[in-house]
């Protein structure tokens, strides 16, 4: 805001001066194969379920250091950042899942799955700027970030229940259960200085949590709940009331962690690893569904 200090910036060519970006000619698009198998088996009244799930992904886009970081290439120009189009991910999973099926003349029916996941990348998208590792391929195989960069997109144990009942006077209660080892973050790492040669990325673990008695492995929980009344209207109508209860539990799904370290030589954070945010609480949904069977 200080007009001689930015005319001061504009004539020396040193400072604000713009960046030269390399792209290579041959430079090819990313690509991704994504492959699963399975296998299926009715076990009496259960449906038994085991597959794995992969996914391969080349050619990730990426911009490394030409010179050394905040160093003038020359009079007119700043950094010379150079394209490495070699950043690259993988995704391995293993699915198991158990279901009976509410059928027509069954009380009850319900599912179990769970998902064992590894999410791991090869480099940063965009800009890997970490002077430790001067080409992407330099770079070892960390856990995958997700759309947003400070998060992990590496959720390495999922378990979904799902179970309905039918009780008396055709009422129909339903509930959906989710756990989740959670979404690791990415945090800040200045206990060496917060310089671009000094400055660390490292994966901050969520904290876990029992449920019910279950050992801490989860740190997301949450119990949706679903009561529903159907009615049969003439002329092949229908209608329904539902009552939902979002999060039964009122579980505290905590988020948006406090992962930066200080310099050695500053206070310890006061707030490292308190949560900032966090999901929603106990909510109550009434709706009502109406439709129509042409068949009838």
């Amino acid at each position: 805001m200080d007009r001689d200090a930015l005319l001061e910036l504009a004539e020396s060519g040193t400072s604000g001066a713009p960046e030269v970006f390399l792209v290579r000619n041959d430079t090819r698009p990313p690509k991704t194969y994504q492959f699963s198998a399975g296998v299926r088996q009715v076990v009496g009244p259960l449906l038994v379920s085991v597959s794995y799930a992969g996914s391969r992904g080349e050619n990730g886009f990426a911009f490394v250091r030409g010179t050394p970081c905040c160093n003038v290439l020359l009079p007119t120009y700043s950094n010379l950042l150079i394209a490495d189009p070699r950043v690259k991910n993988r995704y391995n999973s293993l699915q198991v899942k158990l279901e009976r099926p509410l059928l027509a003349g069954s009380r009850w029916g319900g599912a179990v799955a769970y998902t064992l996941g590894k999410a791991e990348q090869k480099g940063d998208y965009f800009f890997a700027l970490d002077d430790r590792y001067p080409t992407v391929d330099d770079y070892p195989w960390r856990p995958a970030r997700g759309v947003d960069q400070s998060l992990v997109a590496d959720q390495r144990h999922t378990l979904v229940i799902n179970a309905a009942v039918r009780l008396p006077w055709e009422l129909l209660l339903s509930s959906v259960m989710n756990f989740g080892s959670g979404y690791a973050a990415y945090g800040t790492d200045c206990s060496l200085g917060c310089g671009p040669d000094t400055r660390r990325d490292y994966v901050f673990d969520l904290p876990r949590h029992s449920f019910l008695g279950i050992s801490d492995m989860f740190h997301t929980r949450n119990v949706d709940l679903r009561a529903e009344k159907a009615f049969l209207l003439p002329g092949g109508q229908s209608t329904a009331v539902f009552l939902d209860l979002f999060n039964a539990l009122n579980q505290a799904n905590w988020g948006c962690y406090e992962t930066f370290i200080r310099p050695t030589n500053e206070p310890v954070n006061p707030d490292f690893g308190e949560p900032r945010c966090a999901g929603e609480g106990r909510r109550l949904q009434i709706g009502l569904r109406y439709g129509i069977d042409r068949a009838r």
